[in-house]
């Protein structure tokens, strides 16, 4: 049983009369809501090729873009979990589905490319990460405990919208053109948080305010959270250098355009598997013990990819990794509300994916330096997958929990 350095246990947060239905709600409102704001997120590089011929963006200042997108995603994920702790989630998801749709507005209306920087780079990624983390505190706080499979089902609506968005944006930028895309992207974006909003529904107010700030700071200062954040730090070139330069690795390697963002295809799928069933996997088998087995396959596919050559090996690459970054998604944090009282994860899981950020941003825009300088990303590659590794020992060598009597098997 989960119980909080204050005496709270799971049952008190969880009365009876809340019924299951409601809980599944709340499941379904993530879902969407990770689907908006990762599919919004990833269909970026379909615009890439566009981009350059409409406004000559430069491959640089593209990946650059992208790369403040995901910085902006974590970064502000930290704020978006801190106040949705002490205020409606769904009211936090609301905003950042709002701040998306003003984003992907003024990138339709750009007539240069610093437009589409601010439009997608900045307010889309602010967007996305208040509406990422507080749909995410929202699942945790009615799942304490046993937040895998939840999790991992919330989580997979992020998957599927990596496997839909990417190649519907390509397709609609063929039929509707550059600007009016970005207009659909808006639109969906509004539409998706009005729904998560009305799914995620109304917490009741025991699980608004709870107590947090005297149990913050002790928590993010433990010797188990800064594991779990230096983990999460040195993983973060690997799982995001792929994102942004999967495509561009396609065409350089003789993929068509259409072809290589078909790989983002199997990306999808990979990430709509890999969640729910990592998930459970968490359940089984202890969140620990799974990520950072997930972790030390992370550095052995990312080891793989500089010696692909086929268009079958790379479509395989794509798939696991796909189920890999989906299952870190889904298992982060089940695994910080497993080791830390139900009244401050949601915040946790946001502090945590600030060490995201930062290889979120510099993992790519090095990828891209390196790719100019010496014309392949193997350096980039093989960094990132030793940096995987160092991650795999580092969730290994979380064993206790910090702040909660419930230890993680």
């Amino acid at each position: 049983m989960v119980v909080s350095s204050e005496g709270t246990t799971a049952a008190d947060l969880m009365p009876d009369r809340e019924s299951e239905v409601r809980k599944w709600f709340a499941v379904a409102g993530a879902f969407v809501a990770l689907f908006v704001v990762t599919g919004g997120l990833f269909s970026f590089p379909a615009f890439f090729a566009p981009l350059t011929e409409a406004l000559h963006a430069s491959f640089q200042h593209l990946s650059f873009t992208h790369s403040t997108a995901f910085g902006l995603y974590f970064v502000f994920g930290a704020v978006g979990g801190y106040f949705a702790n002490e205020r409606q989630p769904r009211n936090i998801v609301l905003l950042g589905a709002l701040l998306m749709t003003a984003g992907f507005l003024v990138s339709a209306a750009a007539s240069g490319f610093q437009q589409v920087y601010i439009g997608f780079g900045v307010l889309v990624g602010i967007g996305l990460g208040l509406a990422f983390i507080p749909a995410i505190g929202a699942v945790l706080r009615w799942f304490p405990g046993q937040s895998g499979l939840p999790m991992g089902v919330a989580a997979a609506g992020g998957g599927l919208g990596i496997l839909i968005l990417p190649v519907a944006t390509h397709w609609c930028i063929g039929a509707i053109g550059l600007s009016w895309t970005f207009a659909a992207l808006g639109g969906f974006s509004f539409l998706g948080g009005i729904i998560a909003w009305l799914a995620i529904g109304r917490l009741p107010e025991r699980r608004v305010a709870l107590a947090q700030k005297d149990e913050l700071r002790p928590a993010i200062f433990s010797w188990t959270f800064g594991l779990i954040f230096a983990a999460g730090l040195f993983a973060s070139p690997g799982l995001h250098i792929p994102y942004v330069h999967l495509v561009p690795f396609a065409e350089r390697a003789g993929s068509g355009h259409s072809a290589a963002v078909g790989t983002l295809l199997f990306v999808g799928i990979g990430n709509t598997v890999g969640r729910p069933l990592l998930g459970f996997c968490g359940d089984k088998f202890g969140y620990r013990n799974t990520l950072a087995a997930l972790f030390l396959g992370l550095a052995a596919v990312l080891a793989w990819w500089p010696t692909i050559t086929t268009n079958f090996q790379l479509e395989a690459f794509s798939f696991i990794f796909g189920a890999l970054y989906g299952g870190a998604a889904a298992l982060t944090p089940a695994l910080i509300g497993n080791y830390f009282p139900l009244q401050i994860a949601g915040s946790l899981v946001g502090f945590a994916y600030l060490s995201i950020a930062l290889g979120a941003f510099l993992g790519p825009a090095f990828a891209a330096i390196a790719f100019a300088r010496f014309g392949n990303y193997t350096l980039p590659i093989l960094t990132s997958a030793a940096l995987a590794l160092a991650s795999a020992v580092l969730i290994w060598s979380v064993r206790t929990p910090a702040l909660s009597d419930h230890a993680n098997r």
